[in-house]
């Protein structure tokens, strides 16, 4: 993939964060932002499992909440990626 810090907005079950994790070297990270924790849960023990939960920062709380912080932490302009998955009712047309 050639990324080594990813922004994932939307985890739900944590499949897609996993298979980011597991696409990125071993100094890779994984931002993932979700709104709702119990949806996580799953997810977490096959990031462990798999070996690349160290890779992943879960976030909860509102993605524009957790962005505000990412920025005011100095993150902004420092992913390779961004994969948004969330709040599709709010998608333009």
């Amino acid at each position: 993939m050639g990324a080594k810090r990813v922004l994932e907005v939307g985890v739900f079950r944590g499949s897609t964060t996993l298979a980011l994790a597991s696409a990125l070297p071993q100094e890779g990270e994984v931002v993932a932002l979700e709104l709702n924790g119990d949806f996580c849960s799953t997810g977490r023990r096959y990031w462990d499992k798999a070996g690349v939960g160290g890779k992943i920062d879960l976030r909860l709380g509102p993605a524009s909440e957790s962005m505000r912080l990412l920025l005011a932490e100095g993150g902004g302009g420092s992913f390779d990626l961004v994969f948004i998955d969330a709040n599709k009712a709010d998608y333009d047309d």
